[in-house]
């Protein structure tokens, strides 16, 4: 029996293969129609493992094919060590024949038949090369390449770019706030998904329910402040996944962060929001270690200030009594300190009232915490001003510094030595500057922050007083962790550190 194999892939039907045309000639060149297709559609040539291709192997080791009539070596693979592969494998058990080109079995012959090998397995390159390049240089000129499918975004293919679903938007501004100011009946990631089910609020694809993870992919997804980034995965050999053994499979990497590509979109979320939403999913990170039993108030919140481990709570013997207590020791392979000698341990129930003293403060007088801040973040009501002008005076050295290169360039009368102290000086200049910007930019930064973090803890100090003063155990740790950062150890000093 004959066996007619033939491939296409998306980039061949842009370049005129069909399958069709392929199985007409290789009839012909059958000289019948009692043949035996094996066609592989819309498949890569880099890819060995291929369904069709496959079964063509199969049913040759069990000589049900005599011959193999192929359109071209390229339709075997595109790469010269598979095509080799294939043809030795065939031979062994039957003929092959390419209706484009014949290849004796002579060293003319195969030297012929690696050559055109080497010019497919190149020319594939070649395509990915330029198709990677293209969609390089589209990103660079600031379109959106391909539509990946974001809640809150339509793509607009013929512009390359995305525009607001106002209706999805308003769902992932909800899902932002649900998480940074979660209403009492709503607590965490997965309460937000049951909340968006029992609500019938559809999912981008229409389909499906609402899972924890789509809730913490939108809340890490950078896009929704106005900043999309291309270029930032390497896919590459990841399309033939799908006809690869599990262990053979390539996973997808992430790009060094200076070659991505950041495309400027519609925000739809503001930068606060988002910084805040980072925040809290830093902490739940650090405090998603496993629940023993028993509860610790603190836990994930304290650092010492000595050995620099994190402060856990236990339960251990103490005089011949068990209590909880915190301590710094570590007793995990690995870790990177095994904590003070001796252990820092200070009984649970004396550590916990002292911060919970020092945050109740807080709350019945929100100004405290400001007070004890002030030092450190004086109003800096002329800074913007101060920002501009330096700006300004950067800006105007970089004039100075093109023009001096354009005066030496013209060949006008001006030494060397006069042009490289004024550069010199206008690049001390300049330096000098910039330090200060950065200082007064870091500065501005702090303030917003503070004022942020006082923003938190009036919200808290609401929560408190609705409760009248009187929390449970749980409330408290709740309420810590909506306001408090770290505490940091050292001795009997307990220093409170506030997001």
């Amino acid at each position: 029996m004959i066996g007619i194999y033939v491939r296409i892939s998306t980039e061949d039907q842009r370049k005129g293969y069909s399958i069709d045309g392929q199985i007409h000639d290789c009839k012909e060149k059958a000289e019948t129609n009692e043949v035996m297709e094996y066609i592989d559609d819309g498949i890569s040539g880099a890819v060995l493992d291929r369904p069709a291709l496959t079964r063509l192997r199969e049913d040759i080791q069990q000589g049900l094919i005599e011959k193999v009539i192929c359109y071209d070596p390229d339709r075997l693979s595109r790469k010269l060590v598979h095509q080799l592969i294939i043809t030795e494998e065939i031979e062994k058990k039957a003929s092959i024949e390419y209706v484009n080109g014949e290849f004796a079995r002579t060293p003319e012959g195969m030297l012929f038949y690696q050559m055109r090998g080497a010019i497919a397995e190149f020319e594939k390159e070649k395509i990915n090369e330029r198709m990677s390049r293209g969609r390089v240089n589209k990103a660079k000129k600031g379109k959106v390449v391909k539509n990946s499918h974001i809640l809150g975004y339509e793509y607009d293919k013929e512009n390359g770019m995305y525009v607001i679903d106002e209706e999805e938007a308003k769902v992932v501004q909800m899902i932002f706030s649900l998480f940074v100011n979660p209403p009492s009946h709503i607590q965490g990631m997965n309460s937000i998904a049951n909340y968006l089910n029992e609500m019938g609020i559809p999912t981008k694809k229409r389909v499906g329910m609402w899972h924890r993870n789509v809730v913490r992919q939108i809340l890490i997804n950078e896009t929704y402040t106005g900043e999309y980034h291309q270029n930032k995965w390497n896919t590459e050999d990841m399309l033939g996944n799908k006809y690869r053994d599990a262990e053979d499979r390539i996973s997808i990497s992430v790009r060094p962060r200076e070659e991505w590509i950041t495309t400027e979109v519609p925000a739809i979320v503001d930068q606060e929001t988002f910084n805040r939403a980072q925040q809290k999913l830093e902490t739940i990170r650090r405090r998603s270690a496993k629940q023993g039993k028993r509860k610790y108030m603190l836990s994930g919140l304290c650092r010492c200030h000595k050995c620099g481990n994190t402060i856990t709570g236990r339960y251990s013997k103490n005089w011949n009594k068990y209590r909880r207590e915190y301590t710094c020791m570590k007793n995990s392979v690995g870790a990177k300190s095994k904590g003070c000698t001796p252990a820092m341990r200070i009984p649970s129930d004396r550590l916990e009232s002292e911060v919970w003293a020092k945050v109740e403060a807080w709350l019945n007088d929100p100004s405290e915490i400001s007070a004890a801040s002030d030092d450190d973040f004086e109003t800096p009501n002329h800074e913007e001003a101060e920002i501009a002008r330096i700006n300004e005076e950067i800006e105007k050295l970089r004039i100075a510094r093109k023009r001096l290169l354009e005066l030496f360039s013209a060949d006008l009368d001006i030494s060397t030595d006069e042009m490289r102290d004024q550069l010199n000086d206008n690049s001390k200049r300049e330096k000098s500057l910039q330090a200060k910007l950065e200082e007064l930019e870091q500065k501005n930064e702090d303030l917003q922050a503070h004022e942020a973090n006082e923003a938190l803890i009036e919200e808290a100090a609401d929560y408190y007083f609705e409760k009248g003063g009187h929390l449970s155990f749980d409330e408290k740790q709740e309420l810590l962790n909506k306001i408090v950062k770290e505490i940091i150890i050292n001795g009997e000093d307990v220093h409170i550190y506030s997001f």
